[in-house]
């Protein structure tokens, strides 16, 4: 049995269909997460079976662009959601030396030495 057996099979966490296109979004990454789209065009072959192409006449490239005008923003605020927040800095200490708007130098207990 191979690694790709034992591996299950990854599944997008959305889904966008318009006609018989349809956009999938997948997660990527660990260390950082991001997005990615992907299409495709169900068709039925003369035999019945059901196929997928990743080619598209004018009527499948319209209804593309319908699901990628939808997939877009469901990427933004993924990929959003998924960023960590930056840490705040740290605050300021405004009790600590300073320089005052003449250029004297102002000390923490407040004795100001002129320059």
């Amino acid at each position: 049995m191979t690694n790709a057996e034992n591996t299950p099979k990854q599944k997008p966490i959305e889904k966008v269909k318009y006609g018989r296109v349809q956009a999938a979004i997948w997660r990527k990454g660990t260390d950082k997460t991001w997005h990615e789209v992907s299409f495709q065009r169900g068709f039925k072959r003369k035999d019945g079976s059901f196929g997928n192409s990743h080619s598209f006449d004018l009527q499948s490239a319209l209804a593309l662009r319908a699901a990628l005008d939808e997939a877009i923003p469901l990427l933004r605020n993924l990929d959003a959601a998924a960023r960590v927040p930056a840490p705040m800095p740290e605050e300021i200490d405004d009790d600590g030396p300073y320089i005052d708007d003449e250029g004297n130098f102002v000390a923490d207990d407040g004795t100001v030495t002129v320059t």
